[in-house]
């Protein structure tokens, strides 16, 4: 299986990046909090494989690396519209 990980720099590339994946959560019938939005879907991990992977609670994360050198702009991902949809280690800001 091949996996694709993205990586967002700076507040153009986090903004822009933040767009993309609420898309593509939309597109693959995910939550913004990594839960299938219906039961239908067995094969969620492995239709979307490239895109996401399962945690150890059993949601879909995104492979996906968010790097700025100012908090701001990562703070609203811990705290916004997609709180526990990304993995808080994949959110870095110099501070």
């Amino acid at each position: 299986m091949k996996e694709i990980i993205t990586i967002q720099l700076g507040q153009a590339g986090i903004q822009m990046g933040s767009s993309c994946w609420e898309l593509l959560s939309l597109e693959q019938n995910i939550s913004l909090n990594g839960e299938p939005k219906s039961i239908n879907q067995i094969n969620l991990i492995e239709e979307n494989g490239p895109f996401f992977y399962e945690n150890s609670r059993g949601k879909l994360v995104p492979r996906a690396i968010f790097l700025d050198s100012e908090p701001y702009i990562i703070n609203q991902f811990k705290s916004g519209n997609f709180k526990g949809f990304f993995n808080l280690e994949d959110l870095i800001s110099a501070m």
